[in-house]
């Protein structure tokens, strides 16, 4: 016998609602609401409230429904976003009362009534930037003097990305400069696609979508080199290389695809004799580190086999599988994670372990909170080359 569908009662639906609010206000916290009825509407809200208490009276009041939708956004941004660059954002826009250091959620806050929402979206998507966890990294020609930039540029490289990119393709380009770093994200139409729905009548229908690639670029004004993460369009990633080199050098090719301009190299891994150990520089920062997984790419015949071994020290399990045919240890490298373990810095700290991952084609993986200790890290095992 087949179920029928069970309708919901309104009552349940309300409760539903309810919860969903309560996590909301929780997500962006109490305080942070409580600023936000404050500067919006001057009110005046005790901090003893309760977050029942608060949900009640957004639920009632006659603004409801732009508090929930700010809400929303701004819950979505304290997710998405690095704090410092958004931070550092802020005081770019002029945003009024900004505090060294306070609750980036307060910050977020003060940004969102400030400004209109696309100067906030713009921000927010800046700022996302830096909390991404995977790019490719290249390093761009020698330079005598490191660039300086300035308004113009980022119209130069609007122009010079719309006349690199296929024609009648909509895009859009902003490009921030965020103390050392020239931080560009980038928006392309793709090809519409259609889709079948079930809408709440139950009736069929379908909606056509124009959906966007998403591309993001980081240059380092005092390290000369680009970061990127473009997706499997390699089109837009060359158009990206291809007008940073052009605005800030006046040459297409300083950031070139060449393994000479790779930052990272795995090579040096298959050398024998290779370990990764801690100097006694390293060691003031480490506990421990080890590689726990290798890809491997391994001549058969007149073809290749692709061995992944995962591990708690693969290099010492190489060894161990090794035999007169097939050398694993001197095997090419395609890609490979190593896990750090971090000395604590206080007595009563747990030590923390983060992993960073290497691909032969230059493309790192790691938390980029942790960039620097790792690349220290990296350039003592020959693995940073740039």
């Amino acid at each position: 016998m087949a179920l029928a569908e069970r309708e919901v009662p309104e009552s349940e639906e309300n409760v539903s609602e309810v919860t969903e609010l309560l996590r909301l206000i929780r997500s962006v916290t109490k305080d942070a609401v409580i600023l936000f009825m404050k500067l919006k509407y001057g009110s005046e809200i005790k901090k003893t409230i309760t977050l029942t208490e608060l949900g009640n009276l957004v639920a009632n009041d006659q603004n409801n429904e732009f508090i929930i939708k700010s809400l929303i956004d701004i819950s979505d941004c304290i997710k998405e976003i690095n704090h410092d660059t958004f931070a550092e954002l802020c005081e770019i826009y002029e945003v009024k009362d900004i505090i060294f250091n306070e609750d980036i959620r307060f910050t977020v806050v003060k940004c969102y009534l400030a400004l209109d929402i696309t100067t906030f979206q713009r921000i927010k998507v800046t700022a996302a930037v830096n909390k991404d966890k995977s790019f490719e990294v290249l390093a761009g020609k020698k330079v005598d003097e490191p660039i300086v930039f300035n308004k113009k540029h980022k119209q130069e490289i609007n122009d010079v990305m719309g006349g690199l990119i296929e024609k009648g393709r909509n895009y859009i380009i902003n490009t921030e400069v965020v103390k050392d770093e020239i931080i560009m994200t980038a928006h392309f139409e793709q090809r519409k696609k259609t889709f079948t729905t079930i809408g709440k009548g139950k009736t069929i229908s379908s909606v056509t979508v124009v959906p966007t690639a998403k591309a993001v670029a980081k240059y380092e004004i005092k390290t000369n080199r680009i970061q990127l993460k473009c997706g499997k369009n390699k089109k837009i990633k060359d158009s990206i290389i291809n007008a940073f080199g052009v605005v800030f050098f006046k040459d297409i090719n300083h950031f070139s695809d060449s393994d000479q301009q790779r930052v990272y190299n795995l090579m040096q891994v298959k050398r024998e004799g290779f370990e990764v150990v801690l100097n006694e520089e390293l060691a003031q920062e480490i506990e421990t580190a080890f590689i726990v997984e290798e890809t491997l790419k391994i001549p058969v015949d007149n073809s290749w086999a692709i061995m992944t071994l995962k591990s708690m020290d693969v290099e010492k399990l190489l060894k161990e599988l090794s035999n007169n045919k097939y050398d694993l240890s001197s095997m090419e490298r395609t890609e490979l994670t190593i896990e750090i373990k971090l000395k604590p810095k206080l007595d009563d700290e747990k030590a923390k372990s983060i992993k960073v991952t290497v691909s032969n084609d230059s493309k790192i993986n790691c938390d980029p909170k942790y960039i620097s200790v790792i690349n220290k890290c990296l350039s003592a095992w020959g693995i940073h080359v740039g």
